[in-house]
């Protein structure tokens, strides 16, 4: 496990890289596996509370993101009930043809 310093950067897609250099103090003679690049999405900073009616046909609304690592069913809207408005989000847990999973639906970033 490696702690990495923290960073700033602006709101949008970016290439994250991360190497290392000199592991346990001395030179790496194998450098072919230093180096890990990722790609992620910086959102920008949203206010609190949040509040989301899920009311327009776009899903994910913006700023939010879904983690869905199996691939298989996730979060989606749904007009079929709904707090405040016509829509809500769901995930048909009763059709999940898997078990032990997770599925994150979340904002990605407040303050």
């Amino acid at each position: 496990n490696v702690t990495l310093n923290s960073i700033t950067a602006p709101s949008g897609d970016h290439i994250l890289t991360i190497f290392s250099s000199n592991p346990n103090g001395v030179p790496d003679l194998n450098t072919i596996n230093d180096t890990s690049r990722k790609a992620i999405t910086v959102s920008p900073l949203v206010a609190a509370p949040v509040i989301e009616g899920f009311e327009t046909d776009s899903f994910p609304p913006t700023n939010w993101a879904l983690q869905n690592p199996d691939g298989l069913l996730t979060w989606e809207r749904t007009t079929a009930a709904a707090k405040s408005g016509t829509g809500s989000m769901v995930i048909k847990n009763f059709d999940y043809p898997a078990s032990n999973t997770i599925d994150n639906g979340f904002i990605l970033c407040f303050i």
